[in-house]
């Protein structure tokens, strides 16, 4: 398996789901579909690729509930397959990878969608993204990531270095 950089895997996971939203794909045939997928976008198989591709895979029921509930009367069926994917691939993230900020997988989501959707998608994906973040408890999970020791933003340690002095 290959090591693709991070937001470029992320873009193959991205177009693997998308392309899976426009069909039921039957689970047996999941590991196929992907490997067409990944051949038909001539990128490597990646571990990071496969964990999105299946992960969402497994957990749509889930992933499409937070995103439903997170749209303020948008049915899934009312959006586009492209913000869709991207949703979902993000959403994923938000609630199962816990080794993934939450500021990175809402940033990336949002670079994606600025890239493959239409204007307005990325300010609309931005604020599901959010929401679901707060619902899943990973915005709470970043906000205490900072407070058991990670480092410190420069700004802060020169404020505490200044009371230290006074």
């Amino acid at each position: 398996m290959a090591n693709m950089k991070r937001s470029d895997a992320r873009a193959a996971a991205f177009k693997l789901v998308a392309a899976a939203g426009y069909s039921a794909p039957d689970p047996s045939s999941l590991e196929e579909i992907y490997l067409d997928g990944l051949e038909m976008l001539e990128c490597p198989d990646d571990k990071y690729i496969r964990r999105i591709y299946f992960g969402v895979s497994e957990n749509k029921e889930k992933i499409d509930e937070y995103i439903e509930g997170s749209s303020r009367g948008w049915k899934l069926a009312r959006l586009a397959k492209v913000t869709l994917g991207i949703l979902r691939v993000a959403a994923f993230e938000l609630i199962f990878c816990e080794d993934i900020p939450p500021s990175v997988a809402i940033n990336e989501a949002v670079e994606l969608a600025k890239q493959y959707d239409d204007e307005k998608a990325p300010a609309f994906i931005n604020g599901i993204l959010n929401s679901i973040a707060e619902a899943c408890g990973a915005k709470a999970r970043q906000s205490k990531g900072r407070k058991t020791g990670k480092p410190k933003p420069a700004a802060a340690e020169k404020k505490e270095k200044k009371g230290e002095d006074l």
